[in-house]
C-alpha cells in the first residue's frame, strides 16, 4: 500500500468513527429519560430475572444489537407502575 492510499483509508476510518460517535451521543441524549432493566428492577423492588419475565408489561426499546441489545424502559412508566401498585 502506498502512503497516499494509507492516508485516504485513515481519513475514511476517521470519518466513520466520528459519524458513529455522533449517533451514540444523540442516542444517549434522546434516551436520558430511559432506564435499563437493572434500574427498573431496583425501582420496582423486583429481581432482574423477574423483570425480564414481565418486560412485556411495559413499553420498552432495545439499544444496540436487536437480539442482544440493552432493554430500556421509560422511567416515567416504571415510576407510574410503582406508584399505582404500591398505594
Amino acid at each position: 500500500m502506498q502512503k497516499k492510499e494509507i492516508t485516504v483509508l485513515a481519513l475514511m476510518i476517521a470519518q466513520a468513527v466520528v459519524k458513529e460517535m455522533g449517533k451514540e451521543s444523540k442516542c444517549t441524549a434522546k434516551n436520558a429519560e430511559y432506564v435499563d432493566i437493572h434500574v427498573a428492577a431496583e425501582i420496582l423492588g423486583y429481581s432482574i430475572t423477574y423483570m425480564r419475565q414481565i418486560k412485556n408489561r411495559f413499553p420498552y426499546i432495545k439499544v444496540g444489537n436487536q437480539k442482544q441489545g440493552r432493554i430500556m424502559f421509560k422511567r416515567a412508566d416504571i415510576e407510574n407502575y410503582y406508584n399505582i401498585n404500591n398505594k
